[in-house]
């Protein structure tokens, strides 16, 4: 039998943590390293000759960000994954989850590099990741930052302007937007209570993350209710209402 093997190019301008990467790498079967570099410029002619399946990219680079990798294929999909390896901060960090672009985090862990090279190596049967890329960019570089769904045909692009709240559905979450419309996802509500948590959304219950830039009304009786802009009315739990008041009072 005929097996698939992966072609994994690396971008890393440091040598010990691209080594690291390296050795990492060998044991796993069916991978096949067509080299380390450390930039992008200097990375371009194999990745258009070789055509990697998977790119590891440090975004900060000594002499450029790696962000430059997407400016050669502007406007146009491109014919690998990519797998951020990261030192950034807590936030630069959600800007990537946003994204739904694999990462790992430095110093890396030999655990992690293998479970996030299998998801990289199943999103490759997902060709249409231009969206992504630019998403991510953006996020890095703009105020305004834009989610990135997982549903059926693909995925669906959100600004966080424009999500009311979260409702959870068992393992699955439904958001729900200003349009009117929503989304189930294949992703439970504790995934996206973390990942939105340095933004304007707090959890307000087991079942609930809400935008607080939506809220309408907070009732304070003997429960507390918040309605939002579509009249939704959600319940704040109890253990959670001075939290609540310190991020949506002050």
């Amino acid at each position: 039998m005929n097996i698939k093997h992966t072609k994994v190019l690396i971008i890393e301008d440091e040598k010990i943590a691209g080594n690291l990467l390296i050795n990492y790498l060998k044991p796993i079967p069916n991978i096949d390293i067509i080299g380390l570099f450390d930039g992008v410029k200097a990375a371009i002619p194999t990745i258009l000759l070789q055509q990697p399946d998977i790119v590891f990219l440090d975004i900060k680079l000594k002499k450029e960000t790696g962000f430059h990798l997407f400016d050669y294929f502007k406007d146009q999909d491109l014919p690998f994954e990519v797998i951020i390896t990261t030192a950034y901060n807590e936030f630069a960090i959600q800007a990537i989850q946003l994204s739904a672009i694999g990462y790992l985090l430095k110093p890396l862990d030999q655990e992690a590099l293998k479970h996030t090279l299998k998801k990289a190596i199943k999103q490759l049967q997902t060709k249409e990741n231009h969206q992504r890329y630019q998403t991510l960019k953006d996020n890095f570089q703009k105020n305004k930052k834009t989610i990135t769904l997982p549903v059926t045909k693909g995925y669906a692009f959100y600004a966080l302007d424009d999500i009311l709240y979260c409702k959870s559905s068992h393992n699955y979450t439904t958001f729900y937007f200003r349009s009117g419309s929503d989304e189930l996802i294949s992703q439970s509500l504790i995934y996206y209570a973390d990942l939105l948590s340095n933004f304007q959304f707090f959890r307000v219950n087991r079942s609930y993350i809400i935008n607080l830039d939506y809220v309408k009304e907070l009732y304070k009786g003997p429960k507390w209710i918040v309605t939002m802009q579509d009249g939704q009315k959600i319940q704040i739990s109890r253990l959670l209402r001075n939290d609540f008041s310190d991020k949506f009072i002050g």
